[in-house]
């Protein structure tokens, strides 16, 4: 039978050509050499996941082989070497050129031409070229390429990496070539390759390399975003506020909230917040200077240099009412804590410049007063969800 030729137990002579392992008149596995890896009528097809690695649909043996000939099937031998199961269910049936057509025509669609992203290549090459790596790709071209804790990496290093267009027309160039093996999973959202394994010759060593895209953020869709919250917030007109500051460091004041004051557009004054309780030994070392406090113009310019440096981490949840940041996360560093800016921000009180009212009169900007020291609380969650929304935005 030729699917005993599968089994991984079974070692046979075969000539280096590309081909389905057949069984003969004789009793004896051979390669039937040709263009395919499948047999005649079969066509290989593109699997979002390796077959083996998939629900198990049948009760199988220790050893399963995956069979991508038809459909994402999978075959289980037992130890004794014999066949126990053969799961034919289809789980993906595009062939390899229609999941990068459709991958390429969804990433296209978003029109995404400057991008940050992590990029790893797993090779037979020197560690250099095989470390974590952050890149940025802007209208189109590569502009910048550092490890993933911010380093310079050298000039041949750069140019190893390949930004999303070239990974599709890699992929493109492994389908015309009839690679021995290739497998590709594409990002559900927008469609670019997260991971390609290609193995060009199945009976040649040392040529198999895999590519992974371990997550990508849309500048351009994020600087979209962030033009339309700042000219919101222009549009409020407030230019003397009141807001609650609390930042996550290793730091004294780590997750203090601080009532900050501003007056057209500079910070008077910045106390901790009466409502949380701080003890007497700890308050000299919280009062800090008005000038170590952004205003939320400042903030916007914050996030404005960190899309501009090509910062490895950012995340930015804006408030729905009014448009300022409410929290945001940077970091020059894959590693988050290192040099990371964490803060949360609170818009308070305002003047409500409405004709015929006091230009002073402070207006609440939440529905009721915190006494109890929520607010504080609900900053921190800000933090954590400009963190999530990073997370989902590169890893998912």
């Amino acid at each position: 039978l030729d699917v005993d030729c599968y089994n991984p137990s079974n070692d046979y002579p075969s000539v280096d050509c590309l081909g389905p392992p057949t069984c003969n008149a004789e009793g004896k596995c051979e390669v039937e050499c040709g263009s395919s890896m499948c047999p005649a009528g079969l066509e290989r097809v593109q699997c979002d996941v390796e077959p083996c690695n998939a629900r198990v649909a049948c009760i199988g043996g220790p050893v399963c082989v995956n069979d991508y000939c038809g459909g994402c099937k999978r075959i289980y031998f037992d130890t004794a070497g014999f066949q126990t199961c053969k799961d034919d269910g289809i789980h993906n049936s595009k062939t390899p050129q229609e999941a990068l057509d459709d991958a390429k025509a969804l990433w296209t669609s978003f029109g995404l031409t400057t991008y940050d992203y992590g990029f790893a290549k797993s090779c037979f090459c020197t560690e250099e070229f095989r470390q974590p790596l952050v890149a940025r790709v802007e209208d189109g071209a590569l502009s910048k390429v550092t490890t993933q804790y911010g380093e310079d990496v050298s000039d041949d290093v750069k140019a190893s990496v390949l930004t999303v267009e070239s990974l599709f027309d890699l992929i493109q160039a492994q389908i015309d070539d009839s690679a021995a093996s290739i497998s590709v999973r594409y990002h559900e959202l927008y469609g670019y390759p997260k991971y390609i394994f290609v193995d060009e010759r199945e009976m040649v060593a040392d040529d198999e390399a895999t590519y992974d895209v371990r997550f990508l953020v849309p500048v351009t869709k994020l600087r979209n975003e962030h033009a339309v919250k700042k000219k919101q917030w222009a549009d409020t007109q407030i230019g003397r506020y009141t807001y609650s500051f609390v930042q996550s460091c290793e730091c004294a004041h780590d997750g203090v909230p601080y009532d900050v004051t501003v007056r057209d557009g500079v910070v008077i004054s910045a106390t901790p917040d009466s409502a949380v309780s701080v003890s007497s030994s700890k308050t000299a070392t919280l009062q800090l200077q008005p000038s170590y406090f952004p205003t939320l113009d400042d903030l916007f310019g914050k996030i404005e240099q960190a899309m501009n440096d090509g910062s490895v981490f950012l995340g930015v949840t804006y408030d729905a009412d009014y448009g300022y940041p409410k929290g945001v996360s940077i970091s020059d560093s894959e590693v988050i804590a290192d040099g990371a800016y964490n803060v949360a921000a609170t818009l308070k009180q305002f003047p409500v410049p409405e004709n015929g009212r006091d230009k002073d009169t402070l207006e609440e900007a939440s529905d009721e007063d915190d006494p109890s020291g929520a607010g504080a609380a609900q900053s921190k969650c800000l933090l954590l969800l400009a963190a999530v929304t990073f997370l989902v935005s590169h890893f998912v």
